[in-house]
C-alpha cells in the first residue's frame, strides 16, 4: 500500500507494507497501476517482557530509536515480534508502525492476528480485509516478513524491559 501521506505508513500495524511515497510517485502509481519499489531488508525487532505501568507503543518505538539512532533502520522494514507486541493493542501497533520512518524504516511491519481481526471487525472491516490477512499471516508465519531467500538474514535486535 502506497501513500502520499506521512501516515500511510500506519498500515504496517495491519500487516500490510505501507509506505509513503511524494506526490508524483503516487500520481504515477495511481496513472500506471504499478509501482517500483526495492525489497528493503529486515530488521526483526523482539520486544519480549510486561511493560511497566504507563509504557505504550510510542516508548517501544522512542526506546528502539534511541538505541539505533535515526538512521539506523534506512530503507529497512522493521519487523516487530516477540509477546509484548502480541499483547499491544492496535493503537499501540498503529503508533509504532507510524513512528517506525523516524528510524529510517521504510515500513514497520506487524503480523496480523486475532488483535488485528478485533480491531477489523470492531471498524466494520472484518470480512472484506479478515480473510486476506488471516491468509497473509499463514503464509509468513515463523519467517522474516520481508527477507527475499537470496538475502542475508538479519540478526534479532531484542528489546527486554527491564525497569
Amino acid at each position: 500500500m502506497i501513500g502520499a501521506d506521512s501516515h500511510t505508513c500506519t498500515g504496517g500495524a495491519l500487516g500490510a507494507f505501507a509506505t509513503g511515497v511524494g506526490s508524483t510517485d503516487a500520481a504515477v502509481a495511481i496513472a500506471l497501476g504499478k509501482v517500483w519499489l526495492r525489497v528493503p531488508e529486515t530488521i526483526r525487532v523482539v520486544v519480549e517482557g510486561k511493560l511497566p505501568v504507563g509504557v505504550f507503543g510510542k516508548d517501544i518505538i522512542l526506546h528502539l530509536i534511541g538505541n539505533i539512532g535515526a538512521a539506523g533502520a534506512t530503507y529497512k522494514a522493521l519487523e516487530f515480534v516477540g509477546d509484548t507486541i502480541e499483547g499491544l493493542a492496535m493503537a499501540g501497533r498503529m503508533t509504532i508502525a507510524n513512528m517506525a520512518v523516524e528510524a529510517g524504516a521504510k515500513v514497520g511491519l506487524f503480523a496480523s492476528d486475532e488483535i488485528t481481526q478485533g480491531w477489523l471487525n470492531r471498524m466494520g472491516r472484518g470480512r472484506s480485509l479478515g480473510n486476506s490477512l488471516r491468509t497473509l499471516t499463514l503464509l509468513i508465519k515463523g519467517r522474516f516478513l520481508l527477507v527475499p531467500e537470496n538475502s542475508n538474514r538479519p540478526s534479532p535486535v531484542p528489546i527486554k524491559w527491564i525497569i
